[in-house]
């Protein structure tokens, strides 16, 4: 399985996915969304989107899917949709997530914040196991 940048056509910058990401968990993620069903375009990571690289993200990071831990609170991703950057996102999808997923990192230490290198040939619409309204 090859890491590509899910949904471009560019490659990865070198040495992405960093070192000391380690293969997908087994479990759920959550991803902040603007449709029911999702389409690509929510998949779409930062620098696909034509945003702005938020200030202090390495071309890395900017280059990956951001997800949170399945555990993670409801109040804070309905804190993290209040950033302009995020305030079309409606839904939060649940995906399922595996070793063949692709490889993960936290953010910060002890964050449930994770950034997502999907391998190319996992499909996270079909990987979405629910959705429910932000």
């Amino acid at each position: 399985m090859t890491i590509l940048p899910k949904f471009w056509d560019d490659p990865l910058p070198g040495e992405c996915p960093p070192i000391d990401a380690e293969d997908a968990f087994d479990g759920v993620v959550l991803r902040l969304v603007k449709t029911d069903p999702p389409t690509a375009d929510d998949f779409k990571f930062g620098k696909a989107t034509g945003k702005k690289k938020p200030n202090g993200w390495d071309e890395c990071r900017w280059c990956a899917c951001s997800v949170w831990e399945g555990s993670t609170k409801r109040e804070v991703l309905t804190g993290v949709a209040k950033f302009p950057k995020l305030r079309d996102n409606k839904f939060i999808a649940h995906i399922k997530i595996d070793g063949g997923s692709g490889k993960i990192m936290p953010h910060a230490p002890s964050s449930t914040h994770l950034s997502l290198w999907m391998y190319d040939d996992f499909d996270p619409l079909q990987a979405v196991v629910k959705i429910e309204p932000l």
